[in-house]
């Protein structure tokens, strides 16, 4: 797959990246939500709208772009294309994988600027 053919499609909700301290207050019913445990701690990205109350803290500001179209495990580079071009712009991104694709974040203010590197490099970016 080509990036000429890949399209990215804007997830129009701001987003929160949290630090928990516990699971309780996760509503996992939300349509977005992204959970992460390990030992050292719980890290969980929802819509700003649904922060948990027992959050450690947090960080809004966030617009998601979703690669539209289920990936295959064995593909490389991906996410190293487009936080290459992003990354020239000086724009940071918090990337996402599920079992079928791939979720970047960007803060809220950049999300005109990066729509057109990313048009300009080839991708296919759309609401």
């Amino acid at each position: 797959m080509s990036k000429k053919s890949m399209k990215l499609k804007v997830i129009e909700h701001e987003f929160a990246i949290c630090k928990l301290r516990t699971l309780e207050d996760v509503d996992l019913r939300q349509q977005y939500c992204f959970l992460a445990k390990t030992d050292e701690e719980i890290s969980y990205i929802c819509k700003v709208e649904s922060i948990p109350e027992d959050c450690i803290n947090y960080k809004r500001g966030w617009i998601a772009f979703r690669i539209q179209e289920t990936l295959d495990f064995d593909l490389v580079g991906v996410v190293a294309g487009i936080s290459d071009i992003l990354a020239q712009e000086q724009i940071s991104i918090y990337s996402i994988s599920t079992y079928n694709t791939i979720y970047m974040l960007i803060r809220k203010e950049n999300l005109k600027e990066a729509v057109r590197v990313l048009e300009l490099n080839g991708y296919n970016v759309g609401k």
